[in-house]
């Protein structure tokens, strides 16, 4: 029982500040995007691209932190495989998600300002690609092993 209150109380602190981070980074998107549309600057593209990074940022920081508090405070089951295969397949979904917008921002990005540059965009999204398709082999690999053992 005292392990498990202090992993429990541990486990809290942590999702709580990563949700405290989570709110901190949504609310400096907003401010970013409120500074730059009343600074006097002409309206452009990257002003959009900050908020949007921060945003991000902060969905993908909020979801790890849901599922941290979700899974190890309030819950604290034990659950079988399937259902671990399924929290790490939506942790893995958010992060995917996040980082083919940030990699869409980089492209964008990257066209504007200096085309050279190109080359490490692309690596970015082949990057995202590996990561699906390891996602993809992993669950073709748990769900053949969850029906060997049943």
């Amino acid at each position: 029982p005292t392990f498990n209150f202090i992993s429990k109380s541990f486990y809290f602190i942590i999702g709580v500040s990563m949700m405290f981070f989570s709110i901190m980074s949504i609310a400096y998107a907003f401010y970013e995007y409120v500074i730059q549309f009343f600074d006097g600057q002409p309206y452009s593209l990257e002003s959009v691209f900050k908020p949007i990074i921060a945003l991000t940022l902060g969905l993908a920081i909020f979801d790890l932190a849901k599922t941290l508090l979700e899974r190890e405070v309030v819950y604290k089951a034990y659950a079988d495989k399937k259902d671990e295969d399924r929290l790490l397949s939506k942790f893995m979904i958010a992060i995917i998600v996040a980082l083919s917008i940030e990699a869409l921002l980089v492209v964008f990005k990257t066209a504007l300002h200096d085309p050279t540059q190109m080359p490490y965009a692309l690596y970015l999204i082949l990057g995202i690609g590996v990561i699906i398709l390891s996602m993809g082999f992993y669950s073709w690999v748990s769900s053949k092993n969850s029906h060997l053992h049943k």
